[in-house]
């Protein structure tokens, strides 16, 4: 469980969180949305312990501002919204997050390869796994960062952006992913961008404006209450299938 309570965070003199408290639980997928520049990439960074900012963000009930940051990484697993290919294999990139669980002298275990595998598996990259990441593309490579965030094992996942380059087959793959990653009692923390997916996936839904928490609920009272039309300048609509219901532009 994430615990967020008055944070604050700024770039020099420019505020872009301001007074933020949320509550990440345990078996759920809550999601923050808001247009660009409104702070959500601040506060997923916050809470990795990435960039300094005022107030406390717990993580399983310890500050992490009291956390090394393999220990942090332990607990939490964050894919960035931009990642950088390298001369590494999409299998090492992958067993790259088993790394905060590597005691001295840092040597991965066989257990630690057949987790990694199984992460690569579980992302249908197994026949690219000794590909350099470099000769990937965005959608590739994306599909890898995730791959090392399973393989992490952390209890609570912050995804930036977790669709960005990826088809529509595999967004719905990815997202079904965090629900299953949800279901298995980890805490889920996403930005996305596509508010019917948002809507569509999410348990809860926290709206910044302005880098202050503008609204937060259900994805129905999200819905109901027109907010989409308030922050985003867009009109929702929804209609229910089979499998639950789906919003649309």
């Amino acid at each position: 469980m994430i615990e967020i309570c008055s944070i604050s965070a700024s770039y020099g003199k420019n505020r872009v969180l301001s007074d933020i408290s949320l509550t990440v639980p345990d078996g759920k997928i809550t999601v923050v949305a808001g247009l660009n520049g409104c702070g959500k990439t601040t506060l997923l960074r916050s809470v990795a312990g990435l960039m300094p900012y005022s107030g406390t963000v717990k993580v399983d009930g310890t500050d992490v501002k009291t956390l090394g940051r393999r220990e942090t990484a332990k607990k939490v697993a964050y894919l960035a919204q931009m990642k950088s290919p390298s001369d590494l294999t999409v299998f090492r990139t992958v067993l790259c997050g088993r790394y905060p669980h590597l005691p001295f002298p840092h040597i991965f275990t066989q257990s630690d390869r057949d987790i990694s595998e199984e992460a690569v598996n579980t992302m249908n990259l197994s026949d690219l796994a000794d590909r350099k990441t470099s000769q990937l593309s965005g959608g590739l490579l994306q599909k890898t960062s995730i791959a090392m965030v399973i393989a992490q094992q952390a209890g609570n996942i912050l995804l930036d952006e977790p669709t960005t380059f990826l088809d529509a087959s595999s967004k719905l793959q990815l997202m079904n992913r965090a629900r299953l990653m949800a279901e298995e009692g980890k805490a889920v923390f996403a930005v996305l961008h596509d508010l019917p997916m948002a809507l569509r996936y999410a348990d809860k839904v926290a709206v910044i404006k302005d880098g202050s928490i503008f609204a937060e609920g259900s994805p129905e009272e999200i819905y109901s209450s027109g907010i989409a039309e308030k922050v985003f300048g867009v009109k929702l609509y929804r209609t229910e299938v089979d499998d639950g219901i789906r919003y649309f532009y």
